[in-house]
């Protein structure tokens, strides 16, 4: 199964797609739901220097995951556009051009994570403290980008015959809310509050959308 083919069927797109999609969320789980908060402690600099110092192998693992998770990025940006460019080739590359200008968003953000595991000896606390910080910052203005990519799925996914719009209307949700909840982050309109209780709001949808329609895209592929 070549990941990267130009010819690839749509049944294969599909499979690719839905296996990348359930990987991401694993890693991403993993990377920032666990190993995230073994190092970085808001509002700390001394803490979370001292916590890389003594955890720097999970650190090294996250990073790594992070690098894993940009490269299966790239992938469904392929396998989503080969799937729907013969049918919708206009909003496909509409599609694609968005969720590859998150991904370069995301290198952004994971560069400051790779400095940090490099120069780490060098650095200050308060320089590891703020390159930490400026990756949350950076990738969740790049989660901005990825809701509009959500968005245009949505709207693939509605438009396409065969599909059940109901992941088309999931999609429109997700996309929505994540493009929502990010720009209040980086434009405070809102309390903390209110952005957490919000962002608390939204994240079943936001989930249900984005890995059941990974899951539902594998199975389409594998039948």
């Amino acid at each position: 199964m070549q990941v990267f083919s130009l010819n690839q069927s749509p049944r294969t797109a599909a499979k690719i797609t839905g296996i990348a999609i359930v990987l991401m969320a694993l890693a991403a789980g993993l990377a920032f739901g666990y190993l995230h908060p073994q190092i970085w402690t808001e509002g700390d600099a001394q803490a979370t220097a001292a916590n890389l110092k003594s955890k720097l192998g999970l650190f090294q693992m996250e990073t790594a995951l992070w690098l894993f998770i940009l490269f299966l990025d790239v992938v469904v940006s392929w396998s989503i556009w080969q799937f729907f460019r013969p049918n919708q080739k206009r909003l496909a590359n509409w599609t694609f051009a968005l969720r590859l200008a998150y991904s370069v968003v995301l290198a952004g953000a994971i560069s400051q994570l790779v400095q940090v595991g490099i120069f780490n000896e060098g650095l200050s606390a308060e320089a590891i403290y703020h390159k930490i910080q400026s990756f949350e910052a950076i990738w969740s203005a790049g989660l901005i980008l990825f809701g509009a990519h959500l968005f245009a799925l949505g709207a693939l996914v509605y438009r396409q015959y065969g599909l059940p719009k109901v992941w088309g209307f999931l999609l429109y949700i997700a996309g929505i809310s994540y493009s929502l909840i990010h720009f209040l982050k980086a434009f405070p309109l809102i309390s903390q509050h209110s952005l957490d209780a919000l962002e608390l709001g939204l994240s079943l949808p936001m989930t249900v959308a984005e890995l059941g329609f990974g899951i539902w895209m594998w199975w389409r592929g594998a039948k």
